[in-house]
């Protein structure tokens, strides 16, 4: 860690990632990019076909979110879980990673296995409160 033990380096925050991610390529075919977010180094992406994962810090290493997406398509993870899920996350961004990734395997079993009909459902949702935001 570096000299704030809630702001993990770079690596430190790769290296999580695919720590926690790692169910993602060996149980459900995702494959991890090379490359992060276009505008976030601090982010990992995993790929399978038009599915994807995006988990990214946030807030100068203080928090971390994830995004599932569809093709050009994207929605936030919190969106699919339960409202017994939805719970505040752990604090640090670590903590948070591994609790996303948690959340996800819980609760997003469905999307990762190729069932976007929640994904598609919550989408529209989202359009339809959100009409300008992508």
């Amino acid at each position: 860690m570096t000299d704030n033990d809630q702001t993990p380096t770079l690596d430190e925050f790769i290296a999580a990632c695919d720590a926690a991610f790692s169910f993602l390529v060996r149980e459900f075919g995702f494959e991890r990019l090379s490359s992060p977010m276009q505008h976030n180094r601090y982010s990992v992406r995993f790929r399978k076909k038009e599915l994807g994962v995006d988990v990214y810090g946030e807030s100068y290493g203080n928090s971390a979110d994830c995004q599932l997406v569809r093709g050009e398509d994207r929605l936030y993870l919190g969106l699919l879980l339960p409202p017994s899920a939805q719970t505040p996350r752990p604090e640090g961004q670590l903590a948070q990673v591994a609790a996303i990734a948690q959340e996800l395997q819980q609760h997003a079993a469905d999307f990762l296995a190729g069932d976007s009909k929640r994904f598609e459902t919550w989408l529209s949702e989202w359009r339809k409160r959100f009409p300008k935001l992508p």
